[in-house]
Formats: structure tokens, sequence, C-alpha cells
């Protein structure tokens, strides 16, 4: 997901009134090159592959010091928590993967959430169970941005699937022309470059392969409608079916759950809060073999930002972004309650909250031994509980946390918040009206 636009920051500014910068850290470390691993890459060399001066940046928003702490109180089954990459610059959306015995990390860095041509996905590889990364290559595409990279293995290769957008501020997604594309390898080191998979105006989530074959969930732009893919070599795509369609929900980042006797059950975020940043709503959708028909007879209060779903124990979690007041976020861990095979009493248990505040989540999951994960993620200073917003305009790490499924606990089995739905459906006819004075009727075309 982008930046909603100036339009929606000026409403929030509006609503939020002034937010505190963050103070700059008494010990501003010259060398923020973060990662005690010595072959990570530097902040130098981040910058001059960049085109900017992040390593020398003294901005009272950017402390570029070595974030400490231990796990407090996250969670009994976070057992490490480390900051994998400061360097004074907008590092997010995560996702990691291990292939041929090795772990492979992705991640997205740009000065801000904002579309620009300038944003590169680093790729990484870690040979020692993650404890330490050498960055192997970068990838953009040249005049659009890209974002929301997954990695994904298929055949002999390994894959990665990312979003290419035009630059700009578009709100919700709206004239983004957005791409879906591939970049491929054989080795995990020479890479194709990336290149389009389906047409334009589509943004896939999450590839998932079950058999032969990949599927994949879609969202629109304009966060209108979601769509259900499959392909036999991931490079062409076959629409099976809508899979959700109403522009008033605004629904995107369909995360798709598949179980053993082939049910897929996809949960839909849904930015159609009160506010419109505001908490939303995850819709959950479910459909049979050959996928051609889906239902939606959930809906939860609270939305899940960024999802990334596993299994464990019987159990099925995700990792997202929370929502708290003040238009504050954290990243959590949460586990499925409820039958979400049959979306019967479905709820989610808050299990965990890793160190996180401002701008946050969109994490990435590996399994380095019978019960232990490795977890990435990305967030603003934690020691600083700024505003979403805020966050999403200045600095961001990539943060790494151990976890120890055996240690897991009980938590909030009511996470959720449910602030009501927006009052206002927004026109596509004239180009999709931020904030529209017409008012939702329930008799007309638009309403829900």
């Amino acid at each position: 997901m982008q930046i909603r636009g100036w339009f929606a920051f000026a409403f929030v500014l509006a609503g939020c009134g002034t937010t505190p910068a963050a103070p700059a850290g008494a010990d501003a470390a010259t060398d923020i090159a973060v990662d005690a691993a010595s072959d990570l890459p530097s902040t130098a060399d981040v910058a001059t592959d960049l085109g900017s001066d992040a390593a020398t940046t003294t901005d009272a928003t950017c402390d570029p010091r070595v974030w400490d702490s231990g796990v407090g109180e996250a969670g009994a089954a976070i057992t490490e928590v480390r900051q994998f990459l400061t360097n004074c610059r907008h590092n997010e959306n995560t996702d990691m993967l291990v292939w041929h015995d090795a772990i492979y990390l992705i991640h997205r860095t740009y000065d801000s959430q904002v579309l620009s041509p300038d944003a590169r996905l680093h790729l990484y590889r870690s040979t020692d169970q993650g404890v330490t990364f050498q960055e192997i290559r970068q990838f953009n595409y040249p005049a659009r941005d890209i974002r929301d990279p997954k990695l994904v293995p298929f055949g002999n290769e390994l894959r990665i699937y990312s979003l290419s957008r035009l630059p700009g501020f578009m709100a919700y997604d709206l004239g983004t022309d957005s791409l879906t594309t591939v970049a491929r390898s054989t080795d995990g080191t020479t890479w194709s470059e990336p290149t389009p998979v389906y047409e334009s105006g589509w943004s896939f989530w999450r590839e998932i392969q079950v058999g032969a074959r990949l599927y994949a969930a879609a969202y629109q732009d304009g966060d209108r409608s979601i769509i259900f893919l499959e392909s036999a070599d991931g490079l062409t795509w076959n629409r099976l079916a809508t899979v959700f369609s109403d522009p008033c929900r605004i629904p995107l980042e369909p995360e798709p759950m598949f179980f053993p006797d082939g049910r897929v059950v996809i949960g839909i975020r849904m930015d159609d809060g009160p506010n419109y940043l505001d908490d939303g709503h995850e819709k959950l959708c479910v459909a049979d073999p050959p996928y051609t028909h889906f239902e939606c007879p959930t809906e939860l209060p609270g939305r899940l930002d960024g999802p990334v779903t596993f299994e464990y124990g019987g159990d099925r979690w995700v990792i997202a972004r929370a929502h708290l007041s003040g238009l504050r976020k954290r990243t959590v861990l949460y586990r499925w309650t409820g039958n979400l095979h049959d979306l019967q009493g479905v709820g989610l248990e808050l299990v965990a909250t890793l160190p996180s505040a401002g701008d946050t989540s969109y994490a990435g999951l590996v399994w380095t031994s019978p019960g232990h994960a490795l977890v990435s993620y990305y967030t603003s200073n934690p020691d600083y509980d700024i505003p979403w917003w805020h966050g999403s305009l200045s600095a961001s790490d990539i943060f790494m946390a151990r976890l120890d499924m055996s240690r897991v606990t009980h938590g909030d089995t009511s996470p959720l918040h449910d602030r009501g739905v927006i009052t206002k459906c927004r026109p596509f006819e004239d180009g999709g009206t931020l904030f529209p004075d017409v008012t939702l009727d329930a008799t007309s075309s638009d309403a829900r």
C-alpha cells in the first residue's frame, strides 16, 4: 500500500494537531551501519547506490543510533529483537524465504512511502541461519516506483514478485497504473530485471504454490475490487473469479490461506473506517476448487495491514499491523481463533507485540528449526511513539525478531476495535474524490 495523498494528510493533520518531533539521540553514531555483522552493507554504500546523502543526515526525525533493548513485554514467544538496518531512510515492505539452505531477505528503501522512481528493493542472503546477511542485488523499475516484494520459489527458480507504479501522490492507489512484475534467478545471485506478468491496474498481494500451480489474489487500482488468479508458469495468469467488489469498502491486500482439502480463505483489508485512516474492517471470503465462486460471510472489526500468515501446532497465525488510538501503530502476532476453515466463530487473539511504533509491520517469516522462526519487519524508532502518518514520511528501520513457538502463551482474545464505517462513499466518476460531500444513500448503486 502507498501513501494516500496530500489531501488525506491534510485531513489527518487537522484532526491531530501538532506532532512532537523525535529527539535526536545523545550518542548519534558516526558509523550507522547498524548490525554487528561485518558483511552487512554500510549506510554509506546505500547512500551512494541510491544517490542520497543519508549517511550524513542529522535531521531530528532521524536518530541513527543503534536501537538497544531486550524483548521487554513483547511476549514470552519473542526471545530476541535486533535492529538489522538503520540508515536515516525509509526502509519498509520486508519478506523472507529459505531457498537452497540459505535465508533470503528483501525490503524496499526510499525517503518515505511516497511513490518514486528512486525507490529500490534490496536483496540479502544469509548462510548462517540469519546471524549475518550479505547484500547481493538491488532492483528498481525505470521511471516508476517499486514496492511490496514477495520471494517465491517455483520450479528451479527463485522469483521476486513486486509492484511497480507511477510516481507521485495518488489517493487510494488511483491512477497509479499498477504493474505486478517478476524477476527470476536460478542461483539467487544472477537475476533478470523485473518484467510485468499481468495487465495493468492490478496489484498481486501474495503468490502461493499449490500442487504444480501458482495462485494469487489481487486488488484493483482505486482499492475497488479483489480477484483470484492461477498460473501454470507464474508468467501468464488466468483470472478465476471476482472475490469481492465494493469501492465503498476500500478492499486491498488480500491474503490467501489454503487448507489441505483445497479450500482457500482470503482475508481482505478494508480501509473503511470513519476517518479513512482508522481501523477499518477485515472481510473473510471462502471458495473451494476450482475457485470460480467466492462467498464472503464473515467480517472482523479492525483490519489487518500487510499480513503474513503461517501454520504451527494445528493453529493459524498472522503477523500484521495493529491500530491504536491517535493513529498509533504496532507490529503484532495474532492467533486465529474459532473455525477459520468454515468461517464459524472466527476471531483473533493478540499473542505478542513486537517493539514498534509509527510506520511499521509488513513482515516476513522463515523457520530456522522446528518451532523456531526468524521474523523481519520494519518500524519507526520504537522509542518514539509517533503517529503513523509521521512515520510514513520519515526514517524507518528493518528489525529482526526470534520467535520460539514453544513459549507461546495466551493473550488478549478481543484485540480489535470497531469504530464504525465511513458515512460517505467515494464517487469514481469524478476520478475518486477523497472526501465527497455526497451522503451515502442505502438505496443507491454506490451503497454498501
